[in-house]
């Protein structure tokens, strides 16, 4: 008889299935969900997650009341919110890791009583956690809980725990895991390359393979059949590389932190777009500002921002200045007068509709201004459209539930090239990966992730042809 992975993992009341990047996971799972008896929910870590599952899901014609899909604390939120007495709950949303914590811990009580399980049993048949190796311990306590009241399987990778770092504070070893639940498969099919590029599938497995035994990753070996190495990691270079690619489409640029995605989106002058988390932190903390100022301190705020998220903005500077000293200003320039009159709308009027302006004459200055963050400018924007003063919600409360709405609903990625952390991407798909300097993804866990996002192809920039991290740390830790 034929083996069905998909379909045994469905009768699996308890399972942990191994999926190395790119080997079908989320087509695992979504076909699993499709042999499940009754409503599955369905959990992983993140937006993007969420969204590559429903349009997986949708692709294979799965229909929409066989799941539920959100993100584990999501879930969590839900569960402490709705009994928060059982739980010991008293916030609304956790502000920091700590309080995370605390949610997955309230949502453990919760689950310990009858009631909850009741309506978790009558609501789902089934449960299915992806991306398990980026699982927190108190994340893996919650799933655990879970485990005990209906059939629940996990799928991971422990090469793709890049969250790890993240939660040094609430560790969970892969020990752990594989104690809890018991490997029942491991995937071993480049799936993801099969139409573009086999040889790069192939090739990766192979790289997979020696990163686990701390060996090294020859580059020149695989140039001319997986692999575009580019001996040189210099800026210049990797503008280069950028600008090579400026005409293809789902490519994806993998850089350490986000000041450096931010400055290769500036230098490549609009073609790249910096992928920003779901918290959006800087969302969050302009929108409050902004709100709590008032006169020129407020057009600072907006200036200020507006110059975390484009270029060529030395006007905008020299009108504030002149806005704040009283000094006579009268511009020849439509667009400069416009944006002068907007600043003094903004002095004398403390509603934020002149804000919204001010931001909309900004983005209209002509001259030569680019995006180092767009998607954070859109953002800032669709928050002043959204803001009812009427509703009795601040700003930063309309910043955040725009933004929750994408956390619990997935997002869709809008640009043809983005650049981004391996933290961001992971789970993610590309035609076209561009590693811009190896040397920054310090472990093996974050090169591996980089280096498996493009379908088509990958481009390396490296000075050494070889490339050698420690042995994974989870290999050796009890």
């Amino acid at each position: 008889m034929q083996h069905n992975p998909a379909e045994e993992l469905a009768k699996c009341e308890r399972g942990l299935v191994v999926a190395p990047a790119g080997c079908g996971k989320t087509h695992l799972i979504a076909e699993s969900v499709g042999y499940a008896e009754g409503k599955q929910l369905i959990l992983t870590h993140t937006h993007a997650g969420v969204d590559a599952l429903r349009q997986k899901l949708n692709s294979l014609k799965i229909p929409s009341n066989k799941y539920c899909i959100t993100t584990i604390d999501g879930f969590s939120l839900c569960y402490a919110n709705a009994f928060p007495i059982l739980g010991h709950w008293e916030l609304s949303y956790p502000q920091d890791n700590e309080e995370w914590t605390i949610l997955r811990n309230s949502a453990v009580r919760v689950l310990k009583f009858k009631a909850p399980r009741d309506i978790l049993r009558a609501t789902y048949s089934g449960i299915y956690v992806d991306e398990y190796q980026d699982c927190s311990g108190s994340q893996h306590a919650m799933i655990n809980t879970l485990a005990e009241i209906i059939p629940c399987r996990i799928v991971g990778d422990p090469m793709q725990a890049v969250y790890r770092k993240l939660n040094k504070n609430d560790p969970l070893s892969w020990k752990q895991v594989t104690s809890s639940f018991e490997t029942v498969d491991q995937l071993m099919d480049p799936y993801r390359w099969k139409k573009g590029n086999i040889e790069l599938g192939d090739w990766l497995l192979a790289v997979r393979q020696h990163l686990e035994k701390g060996e090294e990753v020859a580059l020149n070996n695989a140039v001319g059949k997986a692999v575009r190495w580019i001996s040189s990691n210099s800026i210049q270079d990797q503008i280069k590389i950028c600008y090579d690619m400026c005409d293809e489409k789902g490519v994806a640029v993998v850089c350490d932190w986000l000041n450096r995605c931010s400055s290769i989106a500036e230098k490549t002058q609009n073609l790249f777009v910096v992928f920003e988390s779901v918290e959006c932190p800087d969302l969050l903390k302009y929108s409050e500002e902004i709100e709590k100022t008032s006169g020129i301190d407020r057009v600072i705020k907006v200036v200020e921002f507006a110059c975390k998220c484009l270029t060529g903005l030395t006007i905008c500077n020299e009108s504030v200045e002149r806005l704040a000293n009283g000094s006579p200003y009268n511009p020849k320039k439509s667009d400069r007068l416009q944006l002068w009159e907007s600043m003094q709308s903004v002095v004398k009027n403390n509603t934020l509709n002149s804000v919204r302006n001010l931001l909309e004459d900004i983005e209209a200055l002509k001259g030569k201004h680019h995006f180092k963050r767009r998607e954070l400018w859109r953002e800032m924007q669709r928050v002043m459209a959204s803001y009812a003063p009427e509703s009795g919600k601040t700003l930063k409360e309309t910043a955040w539930q725009i933004r929750d709405f994408a956390r619990r609903n997935g997002r869709t990625i809008r640009y043809p090239r983005i650049i981004a952390t391996p933290l961001l991407i992971k789970g993610l798909e590309f035609n076209h990966a561009i590693v811009l300097d190896s040397a920054q993804m310090n472990t093996a866990e974050e090169l591996y992730v980089a280096m498996t996002r493009g379908s088509l192809t990958l481009t390396v920039l490296s000075n050494s042809e070889k490339l050698k991290r420690d042995k994974p740390s989870w290999l050796t830790e009890n």
